[in-house]
């Protein structure tokens, strides 16, 4: 049984969208988790920022459930545009090693040149460090994971 086989009667790259996103969203939020040291649910909160506003943790159990719809709808996102970008080509499949992580670098520059300033915080474009936790975690846990699952799907 490979990580796709949890469901006959879904198409291939339905399954490599959902377990690349999967498992690139639980490993990107149990980073946060552990690094920025709030509750999962403050956290979840601060996600729901983005269309709320930062009176977003100020709310309750409903807001910290739409910052996890938000995470998984940005996780599951950049895997389906992964899992295209390797229909058209076949080398990311073939390197998901090096591929991976560059995905997750340019899914990291994405979130913070695009959605962060457009959210509802109004975070000023800058291009931001380089060099931080947080971009390791997008290039190991966010590209590589999905690089390698979209690989065996």
């Amino acid at each position: 049984m490979t990580v796709c086989d949890f469901s006959s009667a879904m198409p291939q790259p339905q399954k490599a969208i959902i377990w690349g996103a999967l498992i690139a969203g639980v490993l990107d939020l149990t980073f946060a988790w552990v690094a920025f040291g709030k509750t999962l649910p403050t956290l979840l909160k601060m996600i729901a920022g983005g269309i709320l506003g930062s009176q977003a943790t100020e709310g309750g159990a409903l807001v910290a459930v739409l910052g996890l719809a938000c995470h998984f709808a940005i996780s599951y996102g950049a895997a389906a545009i992964y899992y295209q970008v390797t229909r058209v080509t076949p080398l990311p499949n073939r390197h998901p090693l090096l591929f991976g992580p560059v995905y997750g670098l340019l899914v990291y520059e994405f979130m913070h040149l695009v959605v962060l300033p457009l959210s509802a915080y109004h975070k000023p474009i800058l291009l931001p460090p380089l060099f931080v936790p947080d971009v390791f975690s997008h290039l190991f846990f966010v590209g590589l994971p999905i690089s390698l699952i979209v690989r065996r799907c």
